[in-house]
C-alpha cells in the first residue's frame, strides 16, 4: 500500500470499504464506503455478503455517480472483497488491502460502521430493514458536524466543497 494512502488529509478520492453483517441467523448486510478526507459515507443494502453482491452494489453506486473522483479503494481481506480485478474494473481505480488485524488502516469506515450500529443495533437483521431507513440513517450521520476532523463542517458540506 502506498504511503500516501496512509495520510488521510493528503488525497481526495481515496475510499474505504467494509461490510456490516446481519445478526446471527439473519440474511445479508450492508456495504459501507467512506471517503477518507471528507468522511462522506454510503451504506448499501446487500441481499447476501458475497463477491457478486458487493460488485452489484458498487456498480449501482458508480451508475448513480456517488463515488466521485475515485482514486483508490482500500478494504480488508474479507472473502467478499477478493475479486480484485472485478473491483478495479468497476471503480476504474486501484484496490488496496489492509494488513491482517489492522482495522485502524481503514478507521474512517470503521467509525461509520460504529455510528450505524448506534441506530441499527448489533442484533439487526438487515433483510428486514428498508432501504429508506438505511438511507435516513446514512443521511443523519453525514449531517453531523465534525468539530475536530472537519473543522465544524459536516461530511456532506466537506464533500460538496471539494467535489
Amino acid at each position: 500500500m502506498p504511503e500516501t494512502l496512509l495520510c488521510r488529509q493528503q488525497t481526495f478520492g481515496v475510499w474505504e470499504m467494509d461490510t456490516v453483517h446481519s445478526c446471527r441467523g439473519g440474511k445479508g448486510g450492508l456495504l459501507t464506503l467512506t471517503e477518507r478526507q471528507t468522511r462522506k459515507s454510503y451504506a448499501v443494502k446487500l441481499p447476501e455478503i458475497s463477491q457478486e453482491a458487493v460488485c452489484a452494489a458498487l456498480k449501482k453506486l458508480m451508475r448513480q455517480k456517488k463515488l466521485k473522483t475515485m482514486k483508490a479503494l482500500l478494504t480488508d481481506n474479507g472473502s467478499e472483497f477478493l475479486c480484485t480485478a472485478a473491483l478495479e474494473r468497476i471503480v476504474r481505480a486501484p484496490v488496496y488491502y489492509t494488513y491482517a488485524y489492522s482495522a485502524w488502516q481503514k478507521g474512517s469506515v470503521e467509525n461509520f460502521n460504529r455510528q450505524l450500529r448506534r441506530h441499527l443495533g448489533k442484533g439487526t437483521d438487515f433483510s428486514t430493514v428498508s432501504a429508506r431507513t438505511i438511507a435516513r440513517v446514512e443521511a443523519l450521520i453525514n449531517h453531523i458536524s465534525r468539530t475536530t476532523s472537519l473543522k465544524g463542517l459536516s461530511a456532506n458540506e466537506a464533500f460538496s466543497a471539494i467535489a
